[in-house]
């Protein structure tokens, strides 16, 4: 079976305990660049904001000690002095830096584009580099101290490192694709697999004992390799991670690739993936509650199962609907219930399966264009938040004091009917906030929030 399909809404559980996924930092929040402009021989400090708008340029001789760089342009440093603080690419922008070492506490957030010509080192306590849009790593990359991160963040996320060693220590998410040489985990490290992710590699290297997990369990993730894989334990207990071994790659070492289902003589991820799906989500019509789901390309798909469940963990089958082997849009329409969570569960005509994540339909959220908490008060890093629109459209997500100051926005792209939406809150003290969504057809909100402590 071969379906290639793109994510472009987040669905999570809905009480914010179903399906654990992988977890990681959010990083610095896409937006606009508000600081002081950047120019050569910039010294930015602790809580010092600069940033660079305009077009192609080369600066020289920037020194980031606390503060924090945006870059919503096209801007190449040479020489670049990071002593600690943040780096953030909004999107539409292209930054690029010659090799960087992140300290503990320091962080690079990339929503848009950047080259790294020359070693990336993030190390420290907390050190991490967090990459939403389109990373290039021209030189090897090491992670090198088991509290530092290195986040490919959203289904969409290309991380590029051709040719170059990974190696790692610390914690990787990859929610995307990972382009590189050879992936080298260390033992005492762990790599979290998001649903349909994939890894392109010549080689592996692992010395971790199961140190590779697939997250929420019941989805897959794949790692295509075309040369050796030196498996000095065993990678996985998860035989939802898919191991696409390439014509004429081998293995070596004392461990095996444990409960992985390995594919031999595999041209590519897409050959061994079952489905992501472009969309799935709920709507409620007077008495009834129509589920609706997309695909943009299938492939030996036998068909998808709608379970339901009352309680988000014990689900049975509702319906089967037959795939139709081609781009399609499908929905079923069941009655009205008080509450119900919903998932897929995709068939593949040689039998295996996945389920998608899950969704959550409550009657009371019949009256639409509405935002509802998903925690009272909340804590964390990310605030989940569900979104209820009645149509699709684009947007932001804002929170904001009460003085009216912006403190952290996320651009979301909607499906019409309910979706769930993580919103960073890194650094917020404990208080009461403001969320509102201004979107490209009409606005939701304000609605207020606590965050605890």
């Amino acid at each position: 079976m071969r379906i290639i399909l793109f994510v472009t809404v987040l669905l999570c559980g809905a009480s914010w305990q179903i399906q654990a996924q992988c977890p990681f930092p959010s990083g610095t929040p896409d937006g606009a660049c508000t600081g002081t402009p950047l120019t050569d021989g910039s010294n930015i400090n602790t809580g010092q904001i600069f940033s660079y708008s305009g077009a192609a340029t080369t600066l020289n001789n920037v020194n980031l000690s606390g503060g924090t760089i945006q870059v919503c342009g096209t801007l190449t440093i040479q020489n670049l002095n990071f002593n600690g603080g943040a780096i953030v690419v909004m999107t539409g922008g292209s930054l690029t830096l010659p090799g960087v070492n992140l300290n503990a506490g320091s962080a690079i957030t990339n929503h848009g584009t950047i080259t790294i010509n020359g070693s990336l080192n993030v190390g420290g306590t907390d050190g991490a580099f967090i990459n939403y849009g389109t990373a290039n790593i021209n030189g090897t990359f090491g992670l090198s101290s088991t509290t530092a991160d290195l986040v490919n963040a959203s289904p969409t996320a290309v991380f590029n490192a051709p040719g170059q060693v990974v190696n790692l220590s610390g914690e990787m998410v990859n929610l995307g694709t990972f382009n590189v040489g050879v992936i080298d985990v260390n033992g005492g490290a762990d790599v979290c697999l998001g649903p349909n992710s994939v890894v392109n590699t010549n080689g592996i290297i692992n010395n971790d004992l199961d140190g590779f997990i697939v997250r929420p369990v019941g989805s897959n993730a794949c790692i295509y390799y075309t040369g050796n894989a030196l498996l000095n334990n065993d990678l996985t207990d998860e035989a939802n991670l898919l191991v696409c071994q390439a014509t004429g790659a081998t293995t070596s070492g004392a461990g095996t690739f444990g409960a992985a289902i390995v594919t031999p003589n595999c041209t590519g991820c897409a050959v061994v993936l079952p489905v992501v799906l472009e969309s799935f989500n709920a709507l409620i019509s007077g008495q009834q509650i129509r589920v609706l789901w997309k695909s943009s390309s299938e492939d030996n798909v036998e068909g998808y199962g709608l379970e339901q469940s009352a309680d988000g963990n014990n689900f049975s089958q509702v319906a089967f609907v037959q795939a139709n082997n081609r781009p399609s849009s499908y929905q079923y329409t069941l009655p009205l219930q008080a509450a119900v969570y919903f998932r897929l569960r995709m068939q593949d005509r040689d039998g295996r399966y996945q389920h998608s994540k899950i969704i959550y339909v409550r009657s009371d959220d019949a009256s639409q264009d509405k935002i509802r908490m998903l925690c009272s008060p909340c804590s964390g890093n990310q605030l989940p938040v569900r979104l209820i629109t009645r149509e699709a459209q684009q947007g932001k997500l804002i929170i904001s004091n009460f003085s009216g100051q912006v403190l952290s926005q996320v651009t979301v792209k909607l499906e019409a009917g309910q979706q769930d939406i993580m919103v960073p809150v890194n650094g917020m003290a404990a208080g009461l906030y403001t969320l509102r969504f201004v979107g490209s057809r009409y606005n939701i909100g304000p609605v207020r929030w606590m965050k605890g402590r």
